[in-house]
């Protein structure tokens, strides 16, 4: 998902001379790369900004507002930036990164002292400035090195026995490829494609807030009819199959007869009715493709897909795709396949067993969890604790 080119030629210093910056994280100067290819101009540090891991910085999940000026527009994201730096710099001093190595906490702290000058002098975004924008493709040069380390990483270990610091290194290299990607003139896809990686492979970790910041911030304009059709209309010829031993049911029971019900009976129950008050089942709700792609970032945010009947089809696989492709391939149904008659098939795609609502909080804010939820559940049988407690002991062998 990310630039897998390898760079060759990778400097261990920014392209300013001591004349414009001195490292916070070197005991040298910073020497510069070719300087007589830029244009020498008076750079400063930003402010100090004062970051407090103790306060909660609450995230608001709505797009930058596109009346805001553009010199407000500008003074929010360097804002934001400097946030997320400091963020990032009081972790790295805590030595987090150490399993790393020296080298890669290098790369970083090159990375921030980078930006640091990027949003010290920027005037608008994206840049226009050639130096900074030098500065910038190196900068992203180096977080796609990182990412490229920590993936192979992520990939060497079992998923629940990655080790933190790994993690860490995807999610802090993909805030700065991203800070760098908003600053040029990336599209709105390719930045939200780059923080939603980090989300689905680290799970953003403890920089979680600031990702979502990021994401939220991007503003891409809306699909046309011609790109994505409008509205979903659910298949109605459905074969009608004979139940002939039906589940009992209940009309949305109240959470007292429910909990008698399940110490009680102890049998299978449909609750009908129960979640009808759900946004999400509005007229205006998911049942309307904008209203799904208003709350992905018209469609753009990236989800895991899995595809094929089973995991026994031949051609079963999982695919990270944005969300509007997935809705057009296997939602809308507008791609099909051909089988081996020739004919065409429709293809069946899924999204994969992922916590897309803390991915996507626009999506969590439209439904609730159920009150039945917080209710005790019936004791589990002897003879099926003995089961559990033998295969937990079965798989500690792995």
């Amino acid at each position: 998902m990310f630039d897998e080119k390898t760079h060759p030629d990778h400097p261990t210093s920014p392209i300013y001379s001591e004349n414009y910056i001195q490292s916070d994280f070197l005991d040298a100067p910073i020497s510069p790369k070719n300087p007589s290819n830029h244009t020498k101009k008076s750079l400063s540090l930003t402010p100090e900004y004062t970051y407090s891991p103790n306060i909660s910085h609450d995230v608001k999940y709505t797009h930058m507002d596109n009346s805001l000026t553009v010199n407000m527009q500008l003074s929010y994201k360097i804002d934001l930036f400097r946030r997320g730096i400091t963020q990032i710099q009081t972790l790295i001093s805590q030595n987090v990164l150490q399993m790393c190595g020296n080298s890669v906490v290098l790369l970083i702290c090159h990375a921030i002292t980078n930006i640091q000058v990027v949003i010290a002098n920027v005037t608008d975004i994206p840049c226009k400035d050639a130096t900074l924008c030098v500065l910038l493709q190196q900068i992203l040069e180096r977080m796609n090195d990182c990412l490229l380390l920590s993936t192979e990483m992520l990939y060497t270990y079992q998923f629940s026995n990655v080790p933190l610091a790994w993690r860490r290194l995807y999610a802090y290299a993909s805030a700065f490829k991203a800070m760098a990607e908003m600053s040029m003139h990336q599209t709105e896809a390719k930045i939200i494609e780059t923080l939603d990686m980090a989300l689905i492979m680290t799970g953003g970790v403890d920089i979680k807030h600031f990702l979502m910041e990021l994401v939220n911030i991007q503003n891409p304009k809306a699909l046309s009819n011609q790109e994505i059709l409008p509205t979903f209309h659910p298949e109605k010829n459905i074969e009608q199959v004979t139940i002939h031993f039906p589940i009992r049911s209940m009309q949305s029971p109240s959470v007292h007869t429910f909990q008698n019900d399940i110490l009680a009976v102890q049998q299978p129950l449909i609750i009908k009715n129960s979640i009808n008050h759900w946004p999400a089942l509005s007229q205006e709700g998911w049942i309307k493709i904008d209203t799904l792609l208003n709350k992905t970032h018209q469609g753009l945010r990236i989800v895991p897909v899995e595809i094929g009947r089973n995991y026994t089809d031949q051609a079963w696989g999982q695919q990270l795709m944005p969300f509007y492709e997935f809705l057009k391939k296997y939602i809308l149904q507008t791609k099909k396949t051909s089988n081996t008659h020739g004919t065409e098939k429709e293809e069946i795609g899924y999204l994969a067993q992922h916590d897309i609502f803390s991915q996507i909080p626009a999506l969590r804010e439209d439904i609730m969890v159920p009150d039945y939820c917080f209710t005790t559940p019936p004791p589990i049988p002897s003879h099926l604790q003995a089961f559990i407690e033998e295969c937990r002991s079965f798989m500690n062998l792995f």
